[in-house]
């Protein structure tokens, strides 16, 4: 069930028949009742014999997904994928919104969204053959291990080291922020493998897996109560040069092809992460609004707070009088 764009169906017409596949798989999504709670959870707070179970229904609903020709659509024919456009990846999202499939999970996002992707496109034949689709199939999962606590907003400045040993690569750093990684087989890995070069052609990328020896995973908990992110050691993590992810010093290039899959992928999910803007100022208490580090961030920028506040009792945003800027709430207070 392979196209390329020199055969790309009419988008109606491809939607239409995810939707008659969905309705052979899954029942029609409930409607809404007036009792139901906005789901406004960005990362979910479950335990880990919840979060598996959620892993393993949304895994059994991706394999069938894949397996029917819509797991990868917007991945170039080359590279396993069926080489249509975005639309058709929202075409997917928007008819699955409208049957019961399980909610997918940040793993789920990461491992079929970037790293299969990432595998596909830059891996030899025999890391495609080994991985790629059993990453884009959920088979496997990989989370990403990028961020570093020395290394946030500036990619290119990490520090974590790896120095090659004959065949093999030995790692030594840390990462931070990685979603799932407790349950990941694989971890995409961008190491410095060149402290001499600019900093950005010293980074080569690799897959590590996880239950490699030297590896330690330690949750983050989070304000929630949830565990969805964590830190990962590496402390002379030993891995074949066979698993290095494109040339020795391309990591950066990897890293932003990576980063694009990201961006393709933002509007083709299944899951309004954190709810709308209508549910938000729907909430009996509307000062919940200032938990939200998004709003708090808008909130702070002088503009927005010299012109606009919260109206407690309905939530919605009104000017404010020359003289009549509000306090800063006492929870930013310095």
């Amino acid at each position: 069930m392979t196209e390329t764009l020199d055969t790309v169906p009419a988008l109606a017409n491809f939607q239409e028949e995810v939707r008659r596949w969905l309705a052979s798989i899954v029942d029609p999504r409930p409607a809404p009742t007036p009792t139901d709670k906005p789901d406004l959870a960005v990362f979910r707070n479950l335990s880990d014999e919840d979060e598996l179970d959620l892993l393993d229904a949304v895994r059994a609903y991706r394999r069938q997904r894949f397996d029917a020709g819509y797991g990868a659509v917007t991945l170039a024919a080359e590279h396993g994928g069926r080489g249509l456009p975005a639309s058709f990846a929202s075409a997917i999202a928007q008819a699955e919104r409208e049957f019961d499939v399980p909610p997918s999970t940040e793993l789920i996002s990461v491992t079929t969204g970037l790293v299969g992707p990432a595998v596909a496109m830059f891996g030899t034949d025999e890391q495609r053959a080994h991985y790629a689709n059993p990453l884009l199939r959920t088979d496997l999962l990989a989370c990403q291990l990028f961020s570093e606590p020395g290394a946030g907003s500036d990619l290119a400045a990490l520090s974590c080291r790896g120095v090659r040993e004959g065949d093999d690569w030995i790692f030594n750093g840390q990462k931070v922020w990685s979603s799932g990684a407790r349950f990941a087989d694989l971890g995409m890995l961008l190491a410095r493998t060149d402290p001499e070069a600019p900093k950005h052609k010293g980074i080569t990328a690799f897959l590590i897996p996880l239950d490699a020896e030297g590896v330690d995973i330690r949750p983050i908990r989070q304000m929630s109560g949830g565990a969805s992110f964590n830190e990962v050691f590496l402390q002379n993590v030993r891995v074949s040069d066979s698993m290095r992810l494109g040339a020795i010093g391309q990591g950066w290039k990897v890293a932003s092809a990576t980063l694009a899959f990201e961006r393709t992928a933002s509007g083709s999910v299944t899951r309004k992460k954190g709810g709308s803007v209508a549910e938000l100022v729907a909430l009996p208490n509307p000062w919940v609004l200032w938990t939200i580090p998004w709003y708090a961030k808008i909130w702070r920028t002088p503009t927005y707070a010299r012109n606009c506040v919260p109206r407690p009792q309905i939530g919605s945003l009104v000017p404010l009088q020359p003289d009549a800027r509000p306090a800063r709430p006492r929870r930013w207070a310095n």
